[in-house]
């Protein structure tokens, strides 16, 4: 009789562990999914925050926490660390799902950097290609560089600003190269307008005349390329233009687009 009851008390046990972990299972499949965003902080990266909304559990990669708690939103967790040392990027990316960058060397005044320590070559390139590493070592499924339209266009003004167009270009190649699926997003010269309003040209070729485009449709752009197969492993320029429709609430931004050649 013990013996019976002894094999009911294990059978019981084991079948509560099972209802648990399916439980644990089905909890953890419910979930948003995780996305990590580098660059959170700067002007690009509020828009994208709220594009993200409450369809993604947010992290964000940062430099100072005080500065990030004070600036970002409460549902945004926090991860230090820095894209010029690799060894401080692994536990932000543990468990991320997507990636969105929009990191980048600051300039002041007349194309002066704002850290002597933060150049292109080490943010823009180096930083870039630590970050598509650590995406790879970690199974990210999609990462969403922001670069700049006009980097293939070298020897133009920008340049002069620490050969910037140069060093994003080499990120953009480091990030193609990494095996990890990727969209490349090139805007225009960035401006803070409401999105939503002005047309938007997304085309792909790096031919287009110089232009600019609002932050908020840029981020909105990026977000929607997460989950949009069509936009797996393309590169588009993005730029204002009165003849083009806005950026839809939803749609086929990336339908037709050519898939880059390796």
């Amino acid at each position: 009789m013990g013996a019976v009851l002894a094999a009911l008390v294990l059978c019981t046990w084991f079948l509560m562990g099972c209802s648990q972990t399916a439980d644990a299972i089905d909890s953890s499949a419910s979930e948003p999914p995780v996305v990590l965003v580098i660059g959170a902080t700067g002007r690009t990266g509020g828009p994208i925050l709220a594009a993200l909304g409450d369809d993604y559990r947010i992290r964000a990669l940062v430099r100072d926490l005080d500065r990030a708690r004070a600036k970002l939103p409460a549902n945004v967790t926090l991860f230090l660390g820095d894209v010029r040392q690799p060894e401080t990027l692994t536990s932000a990316f543990e468990g991320a799902r997507f990636v969105v960058s929009a990191v980048g060397a600051r300039f002041v005044g007349k194309g002066d950097l704002a850290d002597p320590m933060n150049t292109t070559e080490l943010v823009d390139y180096e930083g870039v290609k630590h970050l598509a590493g650590a995406a790879r070592s970690a199974g990210v499924e999609h990462f969403v560089l922001v670069s700049a339209m006009g980097v293939t266009r070298l020897g133009g003004a920008h340049d002069r600003m620490d050969n910037i167009m140069h060093w994003k270009l080499k990120g953009e190649n480091a990030l193609r190269a990494s095996g990890v699926p990727y969209t490349i997003v090139r805007p225009g010269g960035l401006s803070d307008e409401a999105g939503g309003t002005l047309g938007t040209l997304v085309a792909q070729g790096d031919n287009q005349g110089p232009g600019q485009t609002n932050r908020i449709d840029v981020a909105r752009i990026c977000v929607r390329a997460l989950t949009d197969p069509a936009a797996r492993n393309v590169t588009v320029e993005v730029v204002k233009d009165a003849s083009q429709p806005v950026v839809p609430p939803d749609g086929d931004i990336f339908a037709g687009l050519k898939v880059d050649v390796p």
